[in-house]
């Protein structure tokens, strides 16, 4: 769950805090939206399940600093850099193991962000369509 905090915008704390400041004139209105949306504890109203963990505080809260390093490994990996001397062989298969998870989070991501645009492109076709079939002026 923790990779796919890292590849939603909505979940990154530094926009939270930037848009809903805590300290200053709007501390108190922004003090109150983020709490409403889990920052600083459980809310049982907000119910989110990421494949099988079910979170009721913003998915945020569960993000490890960890990961940043998990993902610049990899993308050494992907650019031909092994983490260990040797050869692939040679590699633990614990990191491996670790390497193909954070391909298939980045493949589903980007099959989820190509079929989003797909139905976006379809939808706006379909609107101009139907505006091209209805005169917007009659002579």
């Amino acid at each position: 769950m923790g990779l796919e905090v890292l590849f939603e915008e909505r979940y990154k704390c530094s926009k939270c805090t930037k848009k809903y400041p805590t300290n200053g004139p709007r501390g108190a209105k922004g003090y109150k939206m983020r709490e409403g949306m889990g920052c600083f504890g459980p809310r049982p109203r907000l119910s989110k399940v990421f494949d099988e963990f079910k979170i009721t505080d913003c998915p945020g809260n569960h993000y490890h600093k960890d990961l940043e390093y998990w993902l610049e490994l990899h993308a050494a990996y992907k650019n031909g850099v092994l983490p260990f001397n040797g050869l692939i062989t040679d590699q633990p298969c614990k990191i491996i193991e670790i390497f193909n998870v954070i391909d298939g989070i980045k493949a589903t991501k980007e099959t989820e962000l190509h079929d989003r645009e797909m139905e976006k492109l379809e939808k706006d076709n379909q609107a101009a369509q139907r505006k091209s079939k209805w005169p917007t002026k009659f002579k």
